[in-house]
């Protein structure tokens, strides 16, 4: 869910409420937002677990662009070290350290996971554009007290993520986006994971953003030896957000 959340924040609702700085259109818009300005999104779903039980959830996001290339949000720190000229065609390039999530497993179990990676996005033309991620998580047990240091899944517990995204204006406002994520495990009972999503985003302003995804993932906590709490094998939603 949080790894849904954070792509849609970097990819569908991430923008400044001036147009010279950053545009309306969500192809061009950049990965950080702008000096000074506070974002406030939200997004609400509901889907199935592996275990076919139903969930709702709702999970919220903030964001303050300390400056122009610098964004602290709710769980992750973001910095752009290669703009696009004027927000236009080209490559932009940024690295994050974040948060990645809680595996809940029981009180000495529960492991907390944090993530660097390097993200960014080529715009082909105003209408499409591909964005890329390429990120490490380590996962470790929360209560050091009572961790096995001769466990080597105590110590090594850590995937590697590949994401791909595809943006293409259906209109002025109208935004397709399609995303594809593997994930390379190691220590978990599954080797890997894959999960793939796709969305529509309508810029309603210059400072409010609504949409809806649908989303899939075959990451089977329960089989790894976690809680099904907060992961669905495949849900639907929706989001909104207001930048100020």
């Amino acid at each position: 869910m949080k790894k849904l959340l954070t792509t849609i924040a970097l990819l569908s609702l991430s923008t400044a409420t001036y147009a010279e700085v950053s545009p309306k259109n969500l192809v061009e818009r950049p990965f950080t937002l702008a000096d000074g300005e506070f974002q406030v999104a939200g997004a609400i779903q509901y889907g199935e677990k592996f275990d076919g039980d139903k969930e709702w959830s709702i999970v919220p996001h903030f964001a303050y662009g300390i400056t122009d290339d610098l964004t602290v949000s709710f769980g992750e720190i973001r910095y752009r070290f290669i703009d696009r000229v004027n927000n236009k065609t080209g490559l932009e390039l940024t690295s994050g350290l974040s948060y990645a999530g809680r595996l809940k497993a029981g009180d000495a179990d529960d492991a907390h996971g944090g993530k660097i990676d390097l993200a960014g996005k080529y715009v082909f033309t105003s209408d499409t554009a591909v964005a890329f991620s390429l990120g490490y998580v380590h996962w470790q047990d929360f209560d050091l007290d009572k961790v096995d240091w001769q466990d080597e899944k105590n110590r090594d517990r850590a995937e590697i993520r590949y994401s791909t995204s595809f943006l293409h204006n259906l209109s002025n406002d109208v935004t397709f986006i399609a995303s594809y994520t593997y994930r390379d495990l190691k220590d978990f009972q599954q080797n890997s994971a894959q999960a793939a999503s796709v969305g529509l985003n309508y810029a309603y302003s210059k400072s409010i953003d609504l949409g809806l995804f649908g989303r899939y993932s075959d990451y089977n906590p329960a089989e790894n030896g976690f809680s099904n709490d907060g992961h669905l094998e495949r849900s639907a939603g929706l989001y909104m957000s207001y930048r100020f």
